[in-house]
């Protein structure tokens, strides 16, 4: 048989005591480690509104003038047809009507019956 003194041999727990006592000082650390994750959290929103906002200050910035503010862009369903906007453009659809194509340029010249043939040419 083996002898135990638990409690100092007065009969009270003393290790559910030393459990209890060391939970109750555990609790003001719990409240500050969840207070510092709430902290944690209202920071990270904080950054991501003053990212948002510093987003938004760029794009109005953008627009402060009306030249930046009053472009547009050309389209067209033809690949083949280009333009370009200068001034300030006003909205809206256009008709526009072609009255002449430009047209290729080709240059010619005589063939050369040879590599060794010289070459007539006369000017200056």
């Amino acid at each position: 048989m083996s002898v135990s003194f638990g409690g100092l041999a007065s009969g009270l727990d003393t290790n559910g005591i030393i459990d209890g006592l060391m939970q109750a000082e555990k609790i003001p650390l719990t409240r500050l480690q969840s207070r510092k994750s709430s902290v944690d959290a209202s920071v990270t929103a904080l950054s991501n509104i003053s990212n948002k906002l510093s987003t938004l200050k760029t794009a109005a910035t953008a627009l402060s003038t009306p030249e930046k503010f009053a472009s547009f862009a050309i389209t067209s369903s033809e690949n083949s047809v280009v333009g370009s906007v200068t001034g300030v453009a006003t909205a809206g659809q256009y008709s526009v009507q072609v009255t002449a194509l430009a047209k290729e340029q080709r240059t010619f010249s005589t063939t050369q019956t040879s590599g060794t043939d010289a070459l007539n040419m006369s000017g200056t």
